[in-house]
């Protein structure tokens, strides 16, 4: 591959990624949380907050903790002196509401905040679906 094919893969590669990401923020600045983000936002932040992988334990940690690894640097008030944290087995959807719509937190901050980690985790497999397909060429 030449010089300038190789420079033109990286704008084309450049310009998908900016696009990809342009899109999901927009569309996600102008959506409200989504049913499984209620169980997902809270037991992403307490584990990476907290190492306690009590919330949502029947599905992987990595996307959670993608999601509440930008929350970690936030002000953010987490409802660790309620029921549903202390006593509870699965308290997941009762934290979640608390942790996003309770007051203490500004939902569209903890929300977008969020949906961070996991927008760049489509780009990296945006980036690597890219390269692979440029490989079998």
């Amino acid at each position: 591959m030449g010089n300038s094919q190789r420079n033109l893969a990286y704008l084309v590669l450049g310009v998908i990624l900016i696009s990809s990401f342009a899109v999901m923020h927009s569309v996600s600045s102008q959506e409200s949380a989504i049913v499984d983000e209620m169980a997902h936002i809270p037991a992403g932040y307490s584990y990476v907050k907290y190492f306690d992988y009590r919330l949502n334990p029947e599905h992987p940690p990595l996307v959670k903790m993608l999601a509440g690894l930008p929350l970690v640097f936030l002000d953010l008030k987490f409802p660790t002196d309620q029921p549903y944290w202390q006593s509870e087995v699965n308290g997941q959807w009762a934290s979640g509401d608390q942790f996003v719509y309770g007051g203490d937190n500004d939902a569209d901050t903890v929300i977008q905040w969020a949906r961070l980690g996991p927008m760049l985790l489509t780009l990296l497999l945006v980036f690597f679906i890219y390269w692979w397909g440029k490989e079998l060429i």
